[in-house]
């Protein structure tokens, strides 16, 4: 279990436990309740922030013939690379 899937699941009971509090009268709860959606809007939506923005249609794009398994995904990635730019692109293989 990583600490993202262990944040979101502290964030979603805080959420669950705000609107029970909410529904038996206490008034702190919107205040918990706002707090723990906003973290969980972002640990949720932080991933699509860091995706790397590489134009695969512009350039030559070249397999490196390097290839490695992802250890996130266990997928094998294949390497790219724009020798115009430098840039490098990993793919998977198919």
């Amino acid at each position: 279990m990583t600490l993202r899937t262990v944040i979101i699941a502290i964030c979603a009971v805080l959420v669950v436990l705000a609107i029970v509090e909410a529904v038996t009268g206490w008034g702190g709860a919107v205040l918990i309740a706002c707090e723990a959606a906003i973290v969980l809007a972002l640990i949720v939506f932080e991933r699509s922030r860091y995706q790397p923005k590489v134009d695969r249609s512009s350039g030559a794009w070249k397999p490196t013939g390097e290839r490695f398994e992802d250890p996130t995904s266990g997928e094998t990635v294949e390497v790219y690379e724009n020798p115009q730019t430098g840039e490098r692109d990993y793919r998977r293989s198919a």
